[in-house]
């Protein structure tokens, strides 16, 4: 036996949730539309740009000119950034629109990179690098302080500078106790040679 208002109810919600689940799937498959137009159109971008590209030099010269941080250090975000890639990859480039787009849309990720290491950095970030190697494979490496006006590094510098005083001073007032106890040791020595000699 059922009660038509629970019933009725979870009945109305599953066509409710129903319509919903339709309405993002629809709204899913527009965006991807989208998303795949504008990859192709990219695609299609680069592959034009990178195949008017007859040598390394020239695309090399496109990305200098293209992004401000390739090649030579950059302030992005606020933060030194350093970017290289093989030569070896730039060549494959030229000949391949997909590695071109995908190096190009990494390119222009690292702005996005950079802010995201700096919200999520436990200090202060001194300097990003990024590496692109042969194969398309990227490294980063980035430097982080906790100290970035430099106080904690003052106190360290003044504390060790202290102890290596009074390491100095302990030292010498051993060679001064070991002098005091060797004076009388080195006349008896002297004392006992004379005796047999």
């Amino acid at each position: 036996m059922s009660i038509y208002g629970v019933n009725g109810s979870y009945n109305n919600y599953s066509a409710y949730q129903a319509n919903i689940n339709q309405d993002v799937e629809k709204s899913k498959m527009e965006s991807s539309n989208a998303q795949t137009a504008n990859e192709a159109a990219t695609i299609n971008n680069v592959t034009s740009e990178s195949s008017q590209f007859k040598s390394v030099s020239d695309y090399t010269s496109y990305l200098f000119k293209t992004y401000n941080y390739f090649g030579r250090s950059a302030s992005v975000e606020g933060v030194p950034t350093t970017v290289s890639v093989s030569g070896a990859f730039l060549s494959k480039c030229i000949n391949d629109p997909e590695k071109a787009e995908y190096l190009e849309s990494n390119l222009n990720a690292i702005t996005d990179s950079i802010s995201y290491v700096k919200s999520h950095s436990l200090g202060t970030l001194v300097n990003a690098s990024y590496n692109i190697d042969a194969n398309g494979n990227i490294s980063m490496m980035t430097t982080s302080t906790n100290d970035p006006d430099g106080k904690i590094a003052r106190e360290n510098a003044k504390k060790a500078t202290e102890e290596k005083i009074e390491f100095e001073a302990r030292v010498e007032e051993r060679r001064e106790n070991q002098s005091e106890i060797a004076g009388p040791l080195s006349n008896w020595w002297e004392a006992s040679l004379d005796f047999y000699a």
